[in-house]
């Protein structure tokens, strides 16, 4: 039931077949304007399934806003989307426009506008926005669970489901009851439980290595014995001699990640193309600490990633892992939300929380799985490695 300007727009990406969750939402109206919720692992090809219904109602000369959770996530959509339907497309079909609060490109009229939540509810409560006739795609749709972004994130859907919008897509990975939120948005539920690049979940301890696969059962899991690393740096340098770069490592805190890449690139040679990336950082960053480091990492091929990176840094940063010039990057938790980056490995270097409010607190699960699922990535890999390494 696939019209043909689908099929056309779809070859012209570059797309020649589908995920298991691609043709359920496909079957389940996406493309013709049906409002659902779409629950599936990372890495199975949701995003597609957004741009699907975006490009139906560009078609049918809708408006468009995509919601996305962190700054790092709306600058990435807004630059893909350009590419794809925007001025730097092949076939131009729309204005793109972003609006993150701090940062506004695009003219204000925009046809397709990327918007942090936050930034979405100021505009919708201001009347900047009007939902009728409005398409809107919720990226990780799960954060109305979270305790502190929740509410704002309920306040919002639920202003919305009361307007009436249009159409509206929720995309999630780790949302434990989606057959509630779907019922709450009166909307399909279309769900998957593939994955379509396997990830591997190993734990390291004590000398030996626990594996499972996402989607096995818990209890048919590979033990092997593995060699002793003596620290993290030890771990990341084993990870690079195997080939399973780029490797990205979850730090708790910006200044751990800063200082981590400090310190694991003081052990690493200084490179050509890290020079290049270097002097790309120069020319782009403003003259702080932050940003003398970061070029200093960068000739070593090495990043960190935090919000407290430029939009140009970060672009640069962002640009060098898709284009395999990075190997190694030490970031929070931010980078988990739906940034499409090739690593290959995500390494949790601790499981109980150090800081904050958070202190003592372990990872909670859903949390596990959206940063896990950073590795092996959708059309780059064809597998992916995820490893804890607990302290006791």
């Amino acid at each position: 039931g696939v019209g043909p300007w689908l099929i056309d727009a779809l070859t012209g990406w570059g797309i020649t077949e589908l995920t298991d969750v691609q043709g359920l939402a496909l079957s389940a109206g996406v493309a013709d304007g049906a409002s659902m919720i779409v629950s599936a692992p990372t890495s199975s090809g949701k995003t597609l399934v957004g741009e699907i219904a975006i490009l139906s109602s560009l078609r049918a000369n809708h408006r468009v806003l995509y919601l996305v959770s962190h700054k790092a996530l709306a600058d990435q959509k807004y630059a893909d989307f350009e590419g794809r339907f925007g001025a730097r497309a092949a076939k131009p079909i729309a204005s793109v426009a972003l609006n993150t609060g701090d940062r506004t490109e695009g003219p204000a009229d925009s046809r397709l506008m990327v918007a942090t939540y936050e930034k979405a509810l100021a505009m919708l409560l201001s009347r900047q926005l009007r939902p009728a006739q409005l398409c809107v795609i919720a990226d990780e749709f799960q954060i109305v669970g979270e305790p502190g972004r929740g509410p704002e994130f309920e306040t919002l859907t639920a202003i919305l489901r009361k307007s009436g919008v249009g159409q509206f897509v929720g995309l999630t990975a780790t949302v434990d009851n989606p057959e509630d939120l779907a019922a709450w948005m009166n909307c399909r539920l279309v769900q998957s439980f593939h994955r379509d690049v396997p990830l591997h979940q190993e734990v390291w301890y004590d000398g030996w290595a626990y594996r499972t696969t996402f989607g096995q059962d818990i209890d048919d899991y590979e033990e092997t014995e593995c060699p002793p690393f003596g620290d993290l740096f030890g771990i990341v340098d084993h990870l690079l001699r195997r080939e399973l770069g780029p490797v990205l490592v979850f730090t708790e805190t910006r200044r751990e990640a800063a200082d981590y890449a400090r310190d694991f690139g003081a052990r690493r040679p200084v490179v050509p193309t890290g020079i290049a990336l270097a002097q790309q950082l120069d020319l782009f960053s403003e003259p702080t600490e932050s940003s003398a480091q970061l070029q200093h990492n960068a000739e070593r091929r090495v990043a960190f990633h935090s919000a407290d990176l430029t939009p140009q840094e970060r672009q640069i940063v962002e640009q060098g892992f898709v284009d395999s010039e990075f190997e190694v990057c030490f970031a929070t938790s931010t980078l988990a939300a739906g940034v499409n980056f090739p690593f290959r490995t995500v390494l949790f270097a601790k499981l109980t929380y150090q800081y904050g409010d958070r202190q003592g607190s372990q990872i909670e699960r859903s949390n596990y799985r959206n940063m896990s699922g950073r590795a092996g990535r959708l059309g780059m890999h064809d597998d992916g490695l995820a490893i804890l390494v607990p302290e006791n």
